[in-house]
């Protein structure tokens, strides 16, 4: 042999130890028709194995490369939990199969390829049937994270690895990591998912990326700005089998959520100014009412459902209609005052510290100063007949007109009894943040008022 043909043995050998440029490794079968492609991908910290992780079915299949379909080489035709060489196939051979693999089942296919010498394993991958999101932006206790308060996720009804959040996340202003949030399969610390990269990961200027996550490992965790600027509705999309997590911000329709997260203040009279950008926040204290207390000076003002937007607002029924202390005033809603509606402000005369409160269920606003309230420094808020009641600072407020005694009873939403009590005229009972049925009774036995109240 001349020395041409020896190169040409030796490259023929060093060329049957790597796999072939180019080969795409895939199923070919049955398996073809999934939805998601039985495609091997690279690993990349080694140059011979190849994986595919996803749902499987139980039909047969061989593995190509795009040029020759291979099976097993002898013995069983399931590769599920052991690894099973592999030969070229006749055309005519059936091929492999994975056993009862069910249509919600994820499997991980490792395929080895060394030379001439090629293998394939299959394991069953099991995945949380639970999901659920916690943390700082779902507190409703003051000091510590919560079981209770975290939020279930919901799995899509075809891949059952992937789940989804819609709802509120909004900057906790008490409570341990107050912006700060992760996910547990279990209601325990056993398993947590955190963000893959170190460190914590602010979602702010992430919006629409799939973000890496992983099982446990260092504490970091994702998070909103602590300026309130990530405050809002979101819906999140948890991806358990590649492990990625991808947040989508959305404004509900008024009609489907007439009450926003938070309402905010800006014109001359506010600290703010005319900056939308940075409005004023007034924080809810009750299902459509909303509070803020500050220093006002002589000026006019109205209130913004978003941030950064002359849209959607909430303004006067009349032009620069002044505001007295202790008086209510009507307020209307304004998708575009520019355009097609008024904008109308209020406007108060002097400098004063004052709390307005502004509640959407009746579309009425007031300014109050501890005068006007006998300084009490909190505003009614709610009324029925004779009484009146509010919640604020972890206190449940109640007062009547009349001279009945009643007898106070109060639950949690799971029925529990946490507080009773018996007045006449007003009383104050202090209850932790939270939402409570309160049921007031006369001295004879006989309802007087059934109340839901969510205390701040």
């Amino acid at each position: 042999m001349g020395k041409a043909g020896k190169y040409i043995v030796a490259f023929a050998l060093l060329w049957g130890m790597f796999p072939a440029a180019g080969a795409e490794w895939k199923l070919v079968g049955d398996t073809a028709e999934l939805k998601s492609p039985v495609v091997f991908s690279p690993v990349s910290d080694n140059a011979n194995r190849f994986e595919y992780v996803g749902p499987m079915v139980e039909e047969l299949f061989k593995v190509t490369d795009g040029t020759t379909q291979y099976i097993q080489e002898c013995g069983s035709n399931n590769p599920l939990g052991d690894s099973i060489p592999l030969r070229e196939a006749d055309p005519d051979e059936r091929g492999m199969s994975i056993r009862y693999a069910g249509k919600t089942d994820v499997y991980r296919l490792t395929l080895t390829v060394d030379g001439e010498e090629k293998s394939l394993k299959a394991e069953r991958i099991e995945l949380p049937k639970n999901l659920y999101i916690i943390g700082g932006p779902f507190n409703r206790e003051i000091q510590f994270w919560k079981f209770q308060d975290a939020k279930q996720l919901v799995p899509d009804t075809q891949y059952p690895y992937i789940f989804y959040y819609k709802g509120v996340m909004r900057y906790n202003d008490e409570g341990d990591e107050c912006g700060s949030f992760m996910f547990i399969p279990h209601l325990t610390w056993d398993d947590k998912y955190h963000p893959a990269p170190t460190g914590d990961c602010p979602i702010a200027d992430k919006i629409g990326q799939p973000l890496d996550m992983r099982l446990n490992g260092e504490d970091n965790k994702w998070s909103i700005a602590s300026d309130r600027s990530g405050d809002g509705y979101y819906e999140i999309k948890v991806d358990l089998l590649h492990m990625t997590m991808t947040v989508e911000k959305f404004e509900p329709d008024l009609i489907e959520d007439p009450f926003p997260l938070s309402v905010f203040a800006a014109g001359a009279a506010m600290p703010c100014g005319w900056d939308n950008s940075h409005p004023m926040v007034l924080d809810p204290i009750a299902d459509g009412v909303y509070r803020w207390q500050g220093e006002v000076q002589a000026g006019d003002f109205k209130f913004l459902r978003r941030r950064g937007t002359w849209e959607r607002c909430y303004v006067a029924t009349t032009r620069d209609e002044p505001v007295h202390p202790g008086e209510e005033h009507d307020v209307v809603y304004e998708y575009n005052s520019f355009v097609e509606g008024n904008d109308y402000k209020f406007t108060v005369a002097a400098t004063d510290p004052c709390i307005i409160t502004l509640d959407l269920n009746r579309m009425k606003m007031r300014v109050d100063t501890e005068e006007t309230i006998g300084g009490s420094g909190i505003a009614p808020v709610e009324e029925l007949g004779g009484l009146t009641w509010y919640a604020w600072n972890h206190t449940l407020s109640l007062h009547t007109t009349t001279a009945v005694a009643l007898q106070t009873h109060i639950f949690a939403l799971d029925g529990r009894l946490v507080a009773q009590r018996n007045f006449v005229g007003s009383t104050d009972i202090t209850l932790a943040r939270g939402c409570y049925v309160v049921v007031l009774r006369d001295e004879k036995g006989l309802n007087y008022a059934n109340l839901k109240v969510l205390v701040r």
